[in-house]
């Protein structure tokens, strides 16, 4: 086990960054950083949902500033310090994002966004709601709006490049591997 050194800590945000010095497999001394973002067990979960009536799976349209896009994404965010488990979290972005309220979901694993640069894991969970209907609340507008999409428009959006962060194509994947 490595001993790490924090370097820096957000005053207003739980992300901090932390180092240690490591020789690689040539011999060569180097110096590695780690980012951890959340103060929970979990960074944050995504909510793979599908409605049962048209097998469609909901997307989210969010506007990324850090990287000057507009994806869509499957729902998500970080854990709250009460959330009590990955599926709270889940359900409670799910609501956030779209209005959209479900009440149970499976925890399908975790995921590392980034395992090269960050140390946080970020829960899949599977919500089946009965139907596509409307959202029961207004969303917190931390997104554009919602859309419902088949398989194979996913397959499209991700093809010419409308569908690309590393959570929801990760959740894509174990989504298909636990199928």
């Amino acid at each position: 086990m490595l001993d790490w050194d924090l370097e820096w800590e957000a005053a207003e945000f739980p992300v901090r960054v932390d180092s240690t010095s490591v020789v690689t497999s040539s011999g060569k001394p180097q110096k590695q950083y780690q980012v951890t973002v959340g103060d929970a067990a979990f960074a944050g979960a995504v909510a793979v949902v599908t409605a049962r009536d048209t097998e469609r799976m909901l997307l989210v349209r969010h506007e990324r500033i850090r990287i000057g896009k507009t994806l869509w994404e499957l729902p998500r965010g970080m854990a709250d310090l009460d959330d009590p488990n990955p599926i709270a979290t889940a359900l409670r972005e799910l609501h956030e994002e779209t209005g959209i309220r479900a009440t149970t979901g499976t925890n399908l694993g975790m995921i590392y966004p980034d395992s090269g640069f960050l140390t946080s894991e970020v829960a899949v969970v599977r919500i089946v709601i009965d139907h596509e209907g409307v959202a029961t609340d207004n969303p917190d507008g931390e997104v554009e709006g919602h859309r419902w999409f088949t398989p194979e428009e996913i397959q499209a959006l991700i093809k010419v490049g409308d569908m690309r962060d590393a959570i929801s194509l990760g959740a894509l994947a174990v989504v298909s591997a636990n199928k």
